[in-house]
C-alpha cells in the first residue's frame, strides 16, 4: 500500500509525461498528472495508445499490429521498439518527443511504458534558426546574382499575367507547363525551397491536363498558389530587396537615353558596337555564373563531385531577347548532374578524376550573325542502345533501324522522351531538354547533342545573334 502511495506521489510530481499501456494497447491507471496537459485528455484510463499519440487513420492498422506483436510471446520485442513513433504533435499542437521502455516479468512483456517530453520551445527555436538560415542563403544567392534574380522575378510575373488574361482561350497549356518547369529550376538557384515545392505540386496537378479547357479550369488556382508562395519566400528579405532595387544601376544612363545614343552612333560601327555592349548587353560569363553555384548544390544533393563551372567566351549578350532562352539552361545543368556525371567511385573505375567537369562556352561567327553556345560535361554520355530500347518500347523501333548512333541520341529533344526510370526533383519527365529546344527554335536556331559513351556529352546550340543594328530595327518596329 505504501509503495502504491509513493508511486502516485511520484507520478503527481513528474513534469514529463509517463504512462503504462497493457497488452490491448489501452492506457492503465498508471500515468502522470502532466499527461492531462501534454496529451489534452481529461482521463487517459482505458484510452487506446493510438488515440493518445494522435496516430493518423491511415496508420492505425499498422500501429495496432505493432502493439500486438510487442506483447506476443517469442516476438523480437526489443527490435520492434525501433518502429515506435519518436515525435508527435498533440491535439492542442504541442511538440512532444517520445521514448519507450518494455516492462518484463518472467521473460514476458507485461506492459509498455511511454515517456513524453514537451519540446515545443526547442522546435520553435529550431524553426526560427532554420528560417534565419534559409533567409541568409536566399539573400546570399540574390545578392550574388541580382541581375539573374530580377529576371527570375520578372519571369514569375510574366507567368502570373498570362494566367490572369481575360481571354483564357489563348492560354497555351503545353508552353505554360514548360515555363512552370523552368521556373521551378530557377527557384532552386535562389534557395526558394517552398516555392519550388509549390511548383512541384502544381506540376503534379496539371500533368496529363494539357488541353486548354482543363488548364483554364484550374488556372486561377495555379495563379493564387504561385503568387502566395512567392510572397512567402520574400518574407524576411524584402527590406534588403527594396534597397537593392533602389540602388540598382549598372550605369547612370536610362534605357531610353541608351537607345538615343545608339541611334546617333548607328552609322559608326566602332562607336555603336561598344556603346551597345556597355549600355544594353551583359557579359556571357556573368550570365552563366549563377549556374555554377547551382551545379555545386546539385552535385552535393546527388553525392557527386564537380570542379567549378568553366565559362569560356568573351561575348556580350543582349538580355531582352535571350532571357527566356537562358532561363532554360537550368534543365541542361540538372540533366548533366543527374544523368551525366557519374558517382566518384564509378569515375575512378573508369580511370577518371573523381570530380566531374562542366564547361559552357560562347562564340560569335566572323560576321556577328550567329552565336554558338556549347555545354559539355565529361560524364557517362548518352547510350544510343538505351535510346533504341526506349523507342522500341514506344513503338518506334522501325524508325531507328536506319539511324546512326548520333541521329538516335537526338531523340532526347522530343517531348516527354526520357530513359530515366526514376522521377525526382531534378529530372525524369523528359520536359527539360525539350523546353530548351522549344526556346531555341523560337529564336530561329538549332540544337543538337554530341556524345561518346563513358567519355562526354556536348549540347551545341546555334542561334541568330541580335547585334546593335538588329536591336535598333526591333526597337523601331515596336515604336511604330
Amino acid at each position: 500500500m505504501a509503495n502504491d502511495q509513493h508511486l502516485q506521489l511520484l507520478l503527481q510530481m513528474m513534469t514529463d509525461g509517463y504512462l503504462v499501456v497493457d497488452s490491448k494497447g489501452l492506457c492503465t491507471k498508471t500515468y502522470s498528472q502532466s499527461c492531462h496537459h501534454l496529451f489534452d485528455f481529461e482521463s487517459l484510463h482505458q484510452q487506446p495508445l493510438s488515440h493518445i499519440l494522435n496516430i493518423e487513420k491511415s496508420q492505425l492498422n499498422v500501429f495496432d499490429k505493432w502493439i500486438e506483436l510487442l506483447f506476443k510471446k517469442g516476438s523480437p520485442a526489443k527490435n520492434l521498439m525501433s518502429f515506435a513513433p519518436k515525435l508527435m504533435k498533440s491535439r492542442h499542437q504541442l511538440d512532444l518527443s517520445l521514448s519507450y521502455e518494455l516492462l518484463v516479468e518472467d521473460k514476458s512483456v507485461v506492459g509498455l511504458a511511454v515517456m513524453a517530453k514537451d519540446i515545443s520551445e526547442l522546435i520553435t527555436e529550431k524553426r526560427r534558426v532554420e528560417i534565419i538560415s534559409n533567409n541568409s542563403k536566399k539573400l546570399k544567392s540574390v545578392m550574388t546574382s541580382f541581375y539573374d534574380f530580377k529576371r527570375f522575378r520578372s519571369f514569375h510575373y510574366e507567368i502570373l499575367n498570362r494566367l490572369r488574361q481575360e481571354h483564357k482561350s489563348i492560354l497555351d497549356a503545353y508552353e505554360l507547363h514548360q515555363d512552370i518547369h523552368s521556373l521551378k529550376g530557377l527557384a532552386s538557384v535562389f534557395n526558394f525551397k517552398h516555392f519550388a515545392k509549390t511548383i512541384d505540386q502544381i506540376e503534379n496537378r496539371i500533368r496529363g491536363k494539357l488541353s486548354k479547357v482543363d488548364i483554364n479550369v484550374i488556372s486561377m488556382e495555379i495563379e493564387e498558389a504561385l503568387e502566395n508562395s512567392f510572397l512567402r519566400e520574400l518574407e524576411g528579405i524584402n527590406d534588403t530587396l527594396q534597397a537593392l532595387d533602389a540602388n540598382d544601376s549598372f550605369c547612370d544612363v536610362s534605357f531610353s537615353d541608351a537607345i538615343n545614343l545608339l541611334y546617333e552612333s548607328k552609322d559608326n560601327k566602332h562607336i555603336a558596337q561598344p556603346l551597345y555592349d556597355i549600355l544594353i548587353c551583359e557579359p556571357f560569363e556573368r550570365k552563366m555564373s549563377s549556374f555554377g553555384n547551382e551545379l555545386q548544390r546539385l552535385a552535393h544533393v546527388t553525392n557527386k563531385k564537380l570542379y567549378p563551372l568553366e565559362i569560356e567566351g568573351d561575348v556580350n549578350i543582349p538580355p531582352l531577347i535571350y532571357d527566356k532562352f537562358f532561363q532554360t539552361f537550368i534543365h541542361l545543368f540538372r540533366n548533366i548532374v543527374d544523368h551525366g556525371i557519374e558517382l566518384p567511385s564509378d569515375r575512378k573505375l573508369l580511370g577518371k578524376n573523381e570530380n566531374g567537369q562542366v564547361t559552357v562556352s560562347a562564340q560569335l561567327d566572323s560576321q556577328m550573325v550567329n552565336l554558338e553556345i556549347r555545354v559539355r560535361d565529361d560524364g557517362g554520355g548518352i547510350d544510343p542502345d538505351k535510346i533504341r530500347k526506349k523507342m522500341k518500347e514506344d513503338g518506334d523501333e522501325n524508325e531507328s533501324i536506319d539511324m546512326s548512333d548520333q541521329e538516335v541520341i537526338q531523340q532526347i529533344f522530343y517531348s516527354k522522351f526520357s530513359t530515366s526510370k526514376v522521377v525526382n526533383s531534378l529530372s525524369g519527365f523528359g520536359l527539360g531538354v525539350c523546353a530548351v529546344k522549344f526556346e531555341v527554335e523560337k529564336l530561329g536556331g538549332t540544337i543538337r547533342v554530341e556524345s561518346k559513351v563513358n567519355s562526354y556529352c556536348e549540347f551545341v546550340i546555334t542561334i541568330p545573334y541580335q547585334n546593335y543594328d538588329a536591336f535598333l530595327n526591333d526597337e523601331l518596329k515596336q515604336a511604330s
